[in-house]
C-alpha cells in the first residue's frame, strides 16, 4: 500500500480509502455484519487505514457497523464521517446539527474523536462560514483532528481562507465527473489543503455489464433500463481498454492514480474481492502512453453542459421513442428541453447517435 500525507491536516492516509455507504444497506452492498466485516478485515490486511463514513450512510446503518468492526483496530485507522444531510433530501448545517450529528457518530463508532468531520453538503439557508466555525469548534475541542468539506463549491473555496485550522476536501473524481475536482484543487492546494475523492467508478456505472451490454447492441438506445448520455465517452474507452487488454474499472483506477488532484481514492464496494483488485490495481500503473491517450478522450467531455441543458439528471432516465412523432423526449422531463428532432430519411438510432456525440464529446 502506498500512502500520502492529507495536507496541513498531518494525517498520512492510504492511497485507497474504503467508503461505507453500503454497510447495513439493504439494497444491495454488505447487508450483513459479517459481510462487512469480512471486507473491512481485507482491506485493514491490504493496508488500507481509511474509513469514509457518514451518518446517513448504509440507511444510518454504517457508523455503527463500522465502529464494532474498527473498535479492536482504532489505533491503526483513520476515520472520517460526514453530517449535514437529514437523509431525506434535506439540507441541514447549522452548529446545532452539527453538533448534535457528532455526539451521536462518536457513540456510534466507539471512540471519543474523528479523525476527519465533513460537511456533507453546503446548506443554502446557512452561511457555510457558520458551518466552518461550528466543526472548528470541534477540532478545539479534540473531538475532531481534522475538519473537512465535501462538494464545496468553488466559490465558496475562498472562505476557507479565513480560517485558522486545517482542513481537507472531498469531491467526485471519475470519467464522467471531473471537472468540479480540477477546478477545486487549483484553489485548494495553494492553502496546503489535502484532497480525498470519491465515485470513481461512477456511482457504479462503470461496473455494471448494462453498458457492456449497450455497446454491443446495434440498437442501444430502445435497451430495456437506463440510458447514460455519456454512453460515447464509455463506448471510447471501451474500445481502448479492450484494445490493451485492461477492463473498465481498471482503467478507471489507474487513470485516477495517476492524477495529481486526489490523495485518496475512496472506493464503494459491494464484495472483498473488489478492495483487493483495487490494491492490485494501484501497484499496477498504466503505461505511459495509454494514460495519455485516456486523458485526451476524457478532457474532451462536456457531460455537465449537457445534462443541464438536456434536462438529464445524473442518476440516469429512461429513454421512450416516440416514432409517430419522428421525436425522442426523456421519460418524466419537459418537453421543450428534452425534444430532439429527427430530420427525414435520418433515423433515430443515428440522430440520437450524432446529438450524443456532438453534446458529450467535444470533436
Amino acid at each position: 500500500m502506498h500512502f500520502k500525507k492529507l495536507g496541513a491536516c498531518g494525517l498520512t492516509v492510504s492511497r485507497i480509502g474504503f467508503g461505507c455507504a453500503q454497510l447495513g444497506s439493504k439494497h444491495g452492498g454488505y447487508t450483513t455484519l459479517a459481510q462487512a466485516q469480512y471486507a473491512i478485515e481485507a482491506a485493514i490486511d491490504g493496508g488500507i487505514n481509511y474509513f469514509d463514513a457518514a451518518d446517513v450512510y448504509g440507511e444510518r446503518n454504517a457508523e455503527k457497523w463500522l465502529g464494532q468492526i474498527l473498535q479492536k483496530h482504532r489505533d491503526r485507522v483513520i476515520i472520517g464521517t460526514k453530517a449535514g444531510l437529514t437523509g431525506d433530501g434535506r439540507f441541514n448545517g447549522s452548529p446545532v446539527h452539527l453538533n448534535r450529528c457528532l455526539e451521536n457518530s462518536l457513540r456510534l463508532l466507539k471512540t471519543d474523536h474523528v479523525d476527519i468531520f465533513f460537511l456533507h453538503r453546503q446548506d443554502p439557508q446557512v452561511p457555510i462560514a457558520e458551518s466552518l466555525e461550528a466543526i472548528a469548534d470541534c477540532v478545539r475541542q479534540g473531538k475532531v483532528r481534522c475538519a473537512g468539506v465535501s462538494n464545496l463549491d468553488t466559490g465558496a473555496i475562498d472562505c476557507l481562507e479565513k480560517r485558522h485550522f486545517p482542513f481537507c476536501a472531498q469531491y467526485p473524481l471519475n470519467f464522467f465527473d471531473n471537472d468540479l475536482i480540477r477546478r477545486a484543487a487549483a484553489k485548494l492546494r495553494p492553502l496546503d489543503c489535502g484532497i480525498l475523492s470519491y465515485s470513481p467508478f461512477a456511482s457504479g456505472w462503470i461496473l455494471r455489464a448494462k453498458y457492456a451490454d449497450l455497446a454491443a447492441n446495434r440498437r442501444p438506445y430502445f435497451s430495456p433500463g437506463f440510458y447514460r448520455p455519456e454512453f460515447p465517452l464509455y463506448r471510447r474507452l471501451k474500445r481502448l481498454g479492450d484494445k490493451h487488454g485492461i477492463a473498465m474499472h481498471q482503467l478507471a483506477l489507474g487513470w485516477i492514480f495517476q492524477r495529481a488532484d486526489s490523495d485518496t481514492v475512496i472506493v464503494g464496494s459491494s464484495r472483498a474481492a473488489q478492495i483487493r483488485g483495487a490494491i492490485e490495481m494501484m501497484n499496477r500503473p498504466l503505461p505511459p502512453e495509454l494514460a495519455t491517450e485516456v486523458e485526451r478522450i476524457v478532457s474532451k467531455v462536456q457531460n455537465k453542459d449537457y445534462l443541464l441543458r438536456r434536462g438529464i439528471w445524473h442518476t440516469g432516465v429512461k429513454i421512450s421513442a416516440l416514432l409517430r412523432r419522428r421525436s425522442i423526449r426523456v421519460a418524466g422531463s419537459r418537453p421543450k428541453t428534452s425534444a430532439l428532432t429527427i430530420p427525414r430519411g435520418v433515423t433515430v438510432k443515428t440522430a440520437i447517435d450524432q446529438d450524443c456525440e456532438n453534446q458529450c464529446v467535444s470533436k
